[in-house]
């Protein structure tokens, strides 16, 4: 008789290339974040780590083409 798995193939698939986009992204955030030159910098890391996925790559398309030193103002 052949074990069955407590959960089926596609549920850990989904799961592993979740985890396998979010954590760098996650991680390339915060590393750009700290480089950064803010105007609401706690505002912008409670986004990052509250809304992982979201916030992170909120964060780097609104800082894409501004280079290491974001600049928050809307000038």
């Amino acid at each position: 008789m052949e074990p069955t798995l407590p959960m089926p193939a596609a549920y850990d698939v989904f799961w592993s290339l979740t985890v396998l986009v979010a954590f760098p992204l996650l991680v390339v955030a915060l590393l750009r974040w700290r480089k950064a030159e803010l105007e609401h910098p706690l505002v912008w890391l409670l986004v990052i780590l509250l809304l992982p996925v979201l916030g992170a790559a909120g964060f780097l398309a609104r800082s894409l083409g501004r280079g290491p030193g974001v600049d928050d103002s809307r000038a």
